[in-house]
């Protein structure tokens, strides 16, 4: 009987050993999941992190190439803005340019005209002067004077009709008034019939020997000469 409860207080001893490793083992595993459930979690989080600052990278990112994108563009409108103000300024100097010469040019032309306009009124002033003193000389020639003139006009005459062709079959006598513009020294400058010899052709065949008989007779006095004059021409 005492060995009896020996070995049932040893069982019983043992029993309690097993319940406790079992509990030590059973609080081991629990402490080890809730390790690996940490971990697990840790890990979680570390990986929601890193997704985050990646999330937040790539935000930056595009933020940056977006705001590098705005300024690319708005350097390029700002440029594109100045090559327009750039261009409009060209055209406007241009434009200015090309107003002032014509300005200028309507200026030189008007003065042109005003130039010419002033050297026909001179010469129109000259030629009036000239005639006038032409009246002048011829109202005060002398009897001997008037009569040395018409010698001139015959010598004139004379030369024109050494110089004259008849045309064909003009066989008619005629008599015509020839107007003679002639510089000093007797060169014909211009013959004009203004009393006409019967027709056409003898009007132009006297002006053609009026320009053949270039140079004029020179007058027997330099004053009797005058640029213009007008003298009848009868053929012989």
């Amino acid at each position: 009987p005492g060995d009896s409860v020996e070995v049932i207080r040893a069982s019983v001893v043992d029993g309690a050993r097993i319940d406790e490793q079992r509990a030590a083992q059973a609080q081991a595993e629990r402490a080890r999941r809730e390790a690996a459930a940490e971990r697990e979690r840790e890990a979680a989080r570390q990986r929601e992190a890193a997704e985050q600052q990646a999330r937040r990278e790539e935000e930056a990112r595009r933020a940056q190439e977006q705001r590098q994108a705005r300024e690319r563009r708005e350097a390029e409108e700002q440029a594109r803005r100045e090559a327009e103000a750039e261009e409009q300024r060209r055209r406007e100097a241009e434009a200015e340019v090309a107003a002032r010469r014509e300005r200028e040019a309507e200026q030189e032309a008007e003065a042109q005209r005003q130039r010419e306009a002033d050297q026909r009124r001179r010469e129109e002033l000259a030629a009036a002067l000239e005639r006038e003193e032409q009246q002048r000389r011829q109202q005060s020639l002398s009897a001997e004077q008037e009569r040395a003139l018409g010698l001139y006009r015959s010598a004139i005459a004379d030369r024109v009709q050494r110089n004259w062709l008849r045309p064909p079959a003009e066989t008619e006598e005629f008599e015509c008034r020839v107007r003679v513009r002639q510089a000093p020294g007797g060169e014909v400058l211009d013959a004009r019939i203004v009393q006409s010899c019967g027709n056409a052709a003898l009007d132009r065949s006297v002006e053609a020997a009026v320009l053949r008989s270039s140079p004029l007779p020179s007058p027997p006095e330099p004053e009797l000469f005058r640029q213009e004059l007008e003298f009848v021409f009868v053929p012989r």
